[in-house]
């Protein structure tokens, strides 16, 4: 449900905010997006969503003997590292299909490709949900990669939003799986502290690959 969510705004956020920076000026739209991430976290702060399970009298004599022990282990730095590859891979298809569709000549078609995209990572994730097993996020990475060569090869806008579908397939999959995967490697009672290092590892994926990938388009 997380990672669909993340896709209907995926798709509908880039075209809301195009919009408004044509309707209303760059520093309007940037406002309203600032004043969206406020409201946002108010509504997060107000919910204070649980990280753990309901525990019993006897979960909670035991509570502070797990809090004290070590959860960061090779697994879950590997994890981590999965997390920002993952983010590397989606920045490097985002920066990769405008620099596409600028040699085809075909800016002007992004919506048709994003689409395609993030359509299809929101089925990806819907499927990725209904299954009764987990798939490792190593696989799941490896996959993404293996799908993300043919983006780069394609010669038509129509080819292009063909070749990116698999690779948006297994977009909400891959990030699910890693999320997944915290709650069987880490204790709940630190589970909280693991998803705030997660996200600041999708973070750093992101804002190092940016530079990198946009000096490889230039």
């Amino acid at each position: 449900a997380d990672s669909v969510i993340a896709e209907a705004g995926f798709i509908i956020g880039p075209a809301v905010g195009g919009v408004l920076v044509v309707q209303a000026g760059a520093d309007v739209a940037l406002a309203l997006i600032g004043a969206c991430e406020v409201v946002a976290g108010l509504i997060f702060y107000r919910l204070d969503p649980p990280t753990r399970s309901e525990r019993g009298p006897a979960d909670e004599a035991d509570a502070p003997a797990v809090a004290k022990t070590r959860w960061l282990s090779s697994q879950v730095l590997f994890l981590f590292l999965i997390s920002s590859g993952t983010m590397i891979a989606l920045v490097s298809t985002d920066l990769g299909i405008i620099a596409e569709l600028d040699h085809l000549h075909h800016v002007g078609s992004v919506g048709v490709v994003f689409g395609a995209w993030g359509l299809s990572s929101l089925v990806g994730g819907l499927l990725y949900g209904a299954i009764d097993f987990s798939i490792r996020p190593t696989w799941l990475l490896l996959a993404l990669g293996l799908t993300l060569i043919p983006v780069g090869i394609a010669d038509s806008v129509w080819v292009l939003a063909l070749c990116v579908m698999p690779t948006g397939f297994l977009c909400a999959p891959t990030m699910s799986a890693a999320s997944e995967w915290i709650a069987k490697l880490v204790p709940e009672q630190r589970r909280g502290e693991a998803m705030g290092w997660q996200g600041t590892a999708f973070t750093l994926g992101g804002a190092a690959a940016s530079p990198v990938v946009g000096a490889a388009i230039d």
